[in-house]
C-alpha cells in the first residue's frame, strides 16, 4: 500500500457540519486499487502530536548548534587577540 495524498483542513466556519473541526483524508492505492479514508478526529490529533514533536525536536538541535557556533566564534576571537 503506498500514500497518494494526505490532507487536513479546517471545515469552514459557515460549514453545516462541524464548523471549524480539523477534517483529514487520506489516499491510498496497492493492488487491489485506489481508496480514500476520511481520518477520525483521533488520528489528526496523532498526526499533530507527531509534527510536535518533530518541530521540538529540530528546534533543539537548531539551538544546539547555533551554540556551538557561538562557542566557536568566541574561541577565534580568543586566539586572534593573544595571537
Amino acid at each position: 500500500m503506498k500514500v497518494d495524498n494526505l490532507t487536513i483542513r479546517r471545515r469552514e466556519s459557515y460549514d453545516s457540519e462541524y464548523p471549524g473541526q480539523l477534517v483529514g483524508i487520506v489516499q491510498i492505492h496497492g493492488e487491489h486499487g485506489k481508496m480514500e479514508v476520511k481520518l477520525s478526529n483521533a488520528s489528526v490529533g496523532k498526526i499533530f502530536n507527531l509534527i510536535k514533536e518533530d518541530v521540538k525536536r529540530t528546534a533543539k538541535y537548531n539551538a544546539t548548534q547555533a551554540e556551538h557556533a557561538l562557542d566557536e566564534a568566541r574561541d577565534e576571537q580568543v586566539l586572534i587577540e593573544e595571537g
